[in-house]
């Protein structure tokens, strides 16, 4: 792995390679590029098989509207290669710039022989100026943290009227009692004020 670069949100730019493999380096070498993106760089310790499986998660490289596309660019032993490359980007993203020895037809990985290697990008920045991937920005941060204020505010809000009105029903429901007690032992059942005497008759009841 070569190093990573970040471009913010709605970036434009031409990030121009240039490399020189060694002389005596194999044909095999290939510049490859992987960005933050599901299924790329993140599915590198996934990918099960040989070499060649990690290289066709490299985002593909074309030569012209989209046709004609290869895993990565071929670094040719001895040459003094130049390589430009178009982001476009409408989000923040992170680019991986890796140069790998594989073999495609065996599958078998070789060391890398490289005698140089240069990248450069007028927009592109350090990762770390950038939010982390899948964490939120301050904006956002202040955003949540008013709106879990506002959960707050209304769940107490809710829980105070739900008390409230139960304390307002059981004192309704307290005075109903409390007279309905006071008719019946006021009431004229046979002359008492206590239903439960032995002389209250049957009639009286």
């Amino acid at each position: 792995m070569l190093g990573s670069l970040c471009f913010p949100a709605q970036a434009s730019d031409q990030v121009v390679i240039t490399a020189t493999a060694s002389p005596t380096a194999s044909q095999n070498q290939l510049l490859l590029f992987y960005d933050d993106q599901s299924g790329s760089f993140d599915a590198f310790g996934q990918a099960a098989g040989d070499c060649t499986s990690l290289v066709n998660l490299a985002r593909p490289v074309c030569k012209s509207s989209g046709a004609d596309c290869d895993p990565g660019w071929v670094l040719r032993p001895g040459i003094d290669e130049t390589f430009t490359i178009t982001i476009n980007e409408e989000v923040e993203r992170q680019w991986y710039f890796v140069i790998a020895n594989c073999d495609a037809k065996t599958g078998i990985e070789s060391p890398v022989v490289v005698n140089k290697v240069n990248i450069k990008s007028t927009v592109g920045v350090a990762c770390s100026t950038l939010s982390p991937q899948g964490m939120p920005d301050a904006g956002s941060a202040i955003a949540i943290t008013f709106l879990l204020l506002l959960l707050i505010f209304f769940a107490s809000t809710t829980v105070m009227f739900y008390k409230k009105a139960q304390s307002n029903s059981s004192d309704v429901g307290g005075v109903r009692g409390s007279t309905l007690l006071a008719s019946a032992r006021s009431g004229g059942y046979g002359g008492t004020n206590d239903v439960s005497a032995a002389s209250a008759g049957h009639d009286q009841l």
